[in-house]
This record gives C-alpha cells, structure tokens and sequence, in this order.
C-alpha cells in the first residue's frame, strides 16, 4: 500500500499508479460484483445526508443516538470511512458515532462558493442541531483536527472533550518555514491522477488482496470527473495541490490560497484554547518527527503548558501521521478511555 503525502494531510488507503486492464479476470470480475454490492449494502445502512446552507452533507452514523456521541472529522483526501477498523469497538462501548464527509471526500460535494474549516463546523452544529444533540465528543485526523478546533472556537458550548491526531493542536506552518528548502520540496509530491473509462477498471486500479477490506470501502473514494473514473474527482484541484509550486504557495504564501487552505494554514490553536473549559486528548506519532514535517510536539507541550489540568497528550513513537491506520487498536482504546465518565 502506498502512501502519498500531499500538504500535511491524510494519504492514499490504496496504491494510485498500477496499469490499468481493460479486461478483468473472471475472478476480479465475480469480486468487483460481490465488493460493490457490499458498498451499497453498508452505504443504506449507514451513510445518510443532511441538506446545509452550505452544501449536501453525507456522513456515516453507527450506534444508539441515546448514547454519548462521537462526531469523527477525517484527514484530507479520506473521508469518513477511514474509521471502519474502529467502529465496533466504539459501538460495543456504547457511542453514538457520526463520521462525516466535508467538501469533495467521499460523498459530498465540492461547494458552488467559496468555504472555509469554519463553514465545515456550521455543518456539524446543523447537523447536531437536526438530530437534537446537545453536546458532542469531537474527534479530529490531521486537517479534521483543525476542523474539531474550528467547531470548539464556533461552538464550544456543544463539546464535551476534545481528540486531536496529530492535527488541530498546532499552526501547521510555523515549524515548516523553518525547514530548509531541501527538506520541504522532499516533503511535496507530484501526483498526476489515473483515470480510467469505467468504474470496473478503475477498481481493478485500486485493487489489492493484502487489504480486502478496502476493497469495499474505496467504492466511497471512486467518482467520475470529465476525464474519466477516478479517486477524489476534483478534490485534487480544489484543495490546490495539483501542481507542487501549488502546494508551497499554502505555506511561504497562505493568503494567496484558498479561503479553505487559509483557515487551515493560518490557525492559530494556542489562541482559539486559551480560555479551554473541557478536556482533550491530543495523539502525537513521533516516528517521522526527525524529517520536520510533522515535528509539532513543542507545539503539543504549548497547549498542555496552558491547561495541565485538561490537557492530555499520548506519544506514539511507532507510528507515523498515518497512526489511524497503524496503531487503530490502541488508538481506539485511548479514544473510548478518555470518553467514560
């Protein structure tokens, strides 16, 4: 499985770049069937929308809405689905989880105006709003921490406790302009998309038997732009990581990104926490520390310095940025720990 990097964000759950086949094998062909099938059976289950004023949100729902609600925010080019591998756990220990997809992942669309981390958390407390839940746990991967920090500095009367992984908890530019050049371009990757002319090819794309599981679940990544079938259609161009001078510009030039990439880049935690009144947990892998761009544990220690009392912070120093796939047992338990009474 290969993981690409783009930004700071989340990385690819299935390799990008294999040749493709126009004609599958009559097993792959029998699997494909038995895998899309076993997407739209989990997809009427659980994945649900809810209209906002800013667009048509989707996300996934598990549990007892009259349990305590977990409220997942996932890493960029994922989506809600990249907490599959916990969702029992959290269920068996009585939560409510909802997942949701923001802007151009998974189910929901790239908006038709411009939006920031904070239209994603109006999202939420509609979404919280409709379903009648006062008050919720937040949880946040990478650029879904920011978004969980952006729904605390919205809405802090609705959070119980706050989880960030490694995201939300530090100003993702700070440290980075502080990297020299060399390591920083090493750090950016250019990713030209795979396209294909039909959803069977592009499975086959994407296929991979050492990981079954996402052989279900990359059926919530697939969508088709003008080109062709393809992974996060249009994601790529919105978040303006198409192109590598593209993806600098967000760190050494912020404010001529996006109005989404700004409220990213630009967010200052250690402000948005400084009158904290609920607990957090913040998740820190430090095995990819020593190439810097990930090295936010100074950052980490700074909120903890604010609020001792409130503020948690779990090293794990086997992981990488990918800890939710790399270590989702003990994450998960952490998470469950840290949301009983």
């Amino acid at each position: 499985m290969k993981y690409i990097f783009l930004l700071f964000i989340s990385f690819s759950l299935v390799a990008q770049h294999k040749e493709a086949h126009t004609v599958l094998s009559p097993e792959l062909s029998a699997q494909f069937v038995k895998d899309s099938l076993a997407y739209a059976t989990f997809e009427k289950e659980h994945g649900k929308y809810i209209q906002t004023p800013n667009v048509n949100l989707h996300y996934l729902e598990w549990g007892n809405p009259k349990h305590p609600t977990l409220v997942w925010v996932h890493g960029s080019y994922s989506n809600g689905t990249e907490i599959i591998g916990m969702i029992e756990a959290f269920v068996k220990n009585n939560l409510h989880v909802i997942a949701i997809d923001y802007y151009g992942h998974g189910k929901t669309p790239i908006p038709q105006k411009e939006v920031s981390l904070y239209h994603v958390a109006d999202d939420i407390k509609w979404l919280l709003d409709a379903k009648k839940i006062p008050s919720t746990y937040i949880a946040g991967w990478s650029r879904g921490g920011s978004i969980a920090t952006a729904f605390y500095d919205a809405y802090p009367e609705r959070v119980k406790g706050i989880i960030l992984i490694d995201g939300g908890a530090a100003n993702w530019i700070r440290k980075r302009q502080l990297l020299s050049e060399e390591t920083l371009n090493a750090a950016f990757e250019q990713s030209n998309k795979d396209y294909f002319s039909s959803l069977r090819e592009l499975y086959q794309a994407n296929y991979s038997a050492d990981y079954p599981l996402w052989n279900v679940y990359n059926f919530s990544f697939f969508g088709k732009e003008k080109k062709g079938w393809t992974r996060n259609p249009y994601l790529q161009e919105w978040l303006q990581d198409d192109t590598v001078e593209l993806q600098k510009r967000q760190f050494y030039q912020p404010t001529n990104s996006s109005l989404f990439n700004q409220s990213t880049t630009l967010m200052l935690p250690e402000i948005i926490y400084r009158n904290l009144k609920t607990k957090m947990l913040i998740i820190d892998p430090t095995k990819d520390d020593a190439a810097g761009f990930f090295a936010y544990a100074e950052e980490y220690e700074k909120i903890k310095a604010l609020h001792p009392h409130l503020v948690t912070i779990s090293k794990y120093p086997n992981a990488t940025h990918g800890v939710i796939f790399q270590e989702p047992t003990k994450l998960q338990n952490e998470i469950i720990d840290f949301i009983k009474p």
